[in-house]
């Protein structure tokens, strides 16, 4: 006695709902940052309040990089152990840009000014100027920092 139909070949189903399961299931944690897309590279913007996130991101974005996400990035690590992020539903596609207020990007700049998700690849902290003449210029010591568990690149920039 079957359970329920599908119009799917088996195969496939027992495909798309292993993948389905896989996202449903996968560790996820919220991140305050930024996260654009630039040159293919998934990138997450943090830094303390007020620092210029959004604003640095708007730039990327009117020299045609891509929003995934503002304010609040959702992270997930998916099989492979790679990390993946999105937007949370409540600001997916939108930015608080200060003395502007709350824009659509899809509205001003078109849909190719958005990803609905992206492997995160790199840190980029924005920094005060006086916290990176603490740091080795020599580019000798690499960053990093960790997010569910897997190491990833970290940049300083001031």
């Amino acid at each position: 006695m079957p359970l329920f139909k599908n119009p799917q070949a088996t195969k496939d189903f027992v495909n798309s709902a292993t993948i389905l399961m896989e996202n449903l299931m996968a560790p996820r944690r919220n991140v305050v940052g930024t996260m654009v897309e630039i040159m293919g590279i998934g990138v997450l913007i943090e830094g303390r309040p007020g620092m210029g996130k959004s604003e640095t991101a708007l730039g990327l974005i009117k020299k045609g990089y891509a929003l995934i996400s503002d304010d609040v990035t959702s992270m997930r690590r998916d099989s492979t152990g790679a990390i993946i992020g999105s937007p949370v539903d409540a600001t997916r596609y939108h930015m608080e840009i200060r003395g502007m207020g709350i824009i659509h990007v899809p509205s001003l700049f078109g849909v190719r000014a958005v990803r609905p998700e992206k492997k995160l690849d790199l840190f980029a902290t924005l920094t005060d100027a006086s916290q990176l003449e603490k740091e080795d210029r020599s580019g000798m010591v690499r960053r990093s920092q960790t997010v569910l568990g897997c190491e990833l690149p970290q940049v300083l920039i001031g």
